[in-house]
């Protein structure tokens, strides 16, 4: 990413609120995102309905097993993102999530 040589600090996913898309984006992100930086996406729970499981779900099955499994990134993708992302905070009943990026 031409556009943040220096990396990411902070990265707020407000976008389209559909599944496949906000994990595509914590997928392609992750590897540009700083070390103690921050990775929110907000209006979990308005996530319009497709076929691929919801990012609230695919984010609490991690915190709770470890494992990343989404349909839409790589298993490569997903251990990156496992080796990454080092603490979450669910916020405001679930509606936001903030994740520590190391």
């Amino acid at each position: 990413m031409d556009a943040t040589p220096n990396g990411i600090d902070v990265a707020i996913d407000d976008a389209s609120h559909v599944a496949d898309h906000q994990q595509f984006t914590i997928g392609f992100l992750i590897n540009h995102m700083n070390k103690e930086s921050l990775y929110v996406i907000e209006d979990l729970h308005t996530e319009r309905p497709t076929k691929i499981d919801k990012t609230l779900n695919v984010l609490q099955n991690y915190r709770k097993t470890g494992n990343m499994n989404s349909e839409v990134l790589s298993k490569d993708k997903c251990k990156i993102i496992e080796n990454r992302i080092k603490s979450f905070k669910f916020s405001l009943n679930n509606k936001i999530v903030v994740m520590r990026v190391e």
